[in-house]
Parts: C-alpha cells; sequence; structure tokens
C-alpha cells in the first residue's frame, strides 16, 4: 500500500472519528468548531463580493445556484460539528466526570443549534444575502456581507451610461436601491424641473421591462435616483415604486 493510499485512509479515519465523537473535545470544539467555523464566516462575505462583482457575466439563476450550494454547504458542516461536539462531550464527561468543560460545550452545541436553525429559514425564505436586508443588519457577519455587496456594485464606478450622464456610486438604504448621478451639463431651475419631469416615464419603464428589476419593485424595494449638475449642484431626485409598473 503507497503513502498516499496510508495517506487517504487516515484522513478518512480522521472525518469518520470526528462525527462519532471519538476526537477529543478540545480538538472537535476548537480546530473543527471554533477554528474552521471562523473561517467559513470569512469566505461568506468574499463569495458575496466575487457573485456581484461578476454579476454582468452570471445570470441571476446561476448567483442563486451558487449562493444555495455554498449556504448548504456551510449547513451541512455545521450540523456535523455540532452532533461530533455532542458525542464528544458526551465522552468526555464519562472520562472527566468531575469537569465541566463538557457541560459548557453541549451549551455551545445548544446556542450553534438556534444559529443553525436561524440560518436555515432564512436560506428557505430567500431572505439570506437580500441586499437591502442586509443594509440595516445589525450582526458582523450580515455587515460584512452589506459592504461586500455595496463594494461590488461599485467596483467599476463612476463611469459614463450615457453621453452626459455619470453614475457615481450606488447605494442600498431602507429597502430602496439609490444611485447617484452626475449629469455633465448645467441646467437653470426651469430646466431641473422639467427634467425630471421627463425622466420619470422613461427610467420607470426600463425598470418595469426589466424581469430582475421588476421583480425587486413587486417585492416592496423601490429604486431613488439623485441628479446634480457638472457643478455638483443638485438637480433633484425621483423615486420608483411598484405602482409606477402598475396597469394604466
Amino acid at each position: 500500500m503507497s503513502s498516499e493510499e496510508i495517506a487517504t485512509i487516515n484522513n478518512s479515519n480522521v472525518f469518520l472519528k470526528l462525527w462519532r465523537g471519538e476526537l477529543p473535545l478540545w480538538q472537535t470544539y476548537w480546530i473543527y468548531g471554533a477554528l474552521v467555523g471562523v473561517i467559513l464566516r470569512m469566505l461568506s462575505p468574499l463569495l458575496t463580493y466575487t457573485l456581484v462583482s461578476n454579476a454582468k457575466s452570471l445570470s441571476k439563476f446561476d448567483i442563486s445556484i451558487i449562493r444555495y450550494i455554498w449556504f448548504s454547504i456551510v449547513i451541512c458542516y455545521s450540523f456535523v460539528v455540532l452532533v461530533a461536539i455532542w458525542r464528544s462531550s458526551n465522552r468526555y464527561a464519562v472520562l472527566n466526570p468531575k469537569n465541566s468543560y463538557a457541560t459548557l460545550a453541549k451549551v455551545g452545541v445548544v446556542l450553534g443549534a438556534l444559529s443553525f436553525i436561524g440560518a436555515f429559514a432564512k436560506m428557505a425564505s430567500n431572505e439570506t444575502g437580500s441586499v437591502a436586508s442586509l443594509s440595516e443588519a445589525t450582526s458582523p457577519d450580515e455587515q460584512m456581507q452589506y459592504k461586500a455587496i455595496i463594494s461590488g456594485l461599485n467596483a467599476d464606478l463612476p463611469k459614463m451610461i450615457d453621453s452626459i450622464t455619470r453614475l457615481e456610486k450606488i447605494d442600498v438604504k431602507r429597502g430602496s436601491y439609490i444611485y447617484y448621478e452626475t449629469l455633465t451639463k448645467e441646467f437653470d431651475d426651469k430646466q431641473k424641473g422639467q427634467l425630471l419631469t421627463n425622466l420619470q416615464p422613461i427610467i420607470a419603464s426600463g425598470l418595469c421591462k426589466n424581469t430582475d428589476t421588476l421583480s425587486s419593485l413587486n417585492s416592496g424595494l423601490s429604486y431613488t435616483y439623485i441628479y446634480s449638475d457638472s457643478k455638483a449642484q443638485p438637480i433633484g431626485q425621483l423615486t420608483i415604486t411598484k405602482s409606477a409598473c402598475a396597469p394604466k
């Protein structure tokens, strides 16, 4: 038997021992639970940033599939580790009946299980990774994901989107996508008012014809456009909601 085959068998035995709770409690809890858990948490916003940065070359379906596969891997691994810690705690308690570490580890398993159930519920309801919901998140993990998404949305900005319009940045706050745009011309007060009046139906028509943005509008999100002129003077803003797509 070659050394590679022996190494493969040994690695298989490690994961089998992990599942059975046969590894030392400290190793199961701190290495496979805490350390690997931290790594997975750090990779989640990185994956989000990568997907958003490549959104132009990936369909919404592709992004959803990749995210579901990733979260399924995380959830399955979390389940295995929680079971492993519980079983290892039982084994540790038998060998060390006067030590309280096993009890503390089981408390951690219960808390982890609650977190596991919450993550599964989010994934099932398709809320995980929603930039709108993440914009008001309070947990560090969700805040990191939100920052990664915003960074991805603004990766190639500012840029000209037509002959006189420069998209400066994109933000998401309180259920609204916010686009900050500069018109590379100067306008008097009368022209500013007329400009917004003319832009409203054009932008609304474009959003309502796009299946992705229409889906966002129907889910309660809105799109806000804030305009400035070439001297950074405010022109005004307009907001598009799902009512703009209602049949006339």
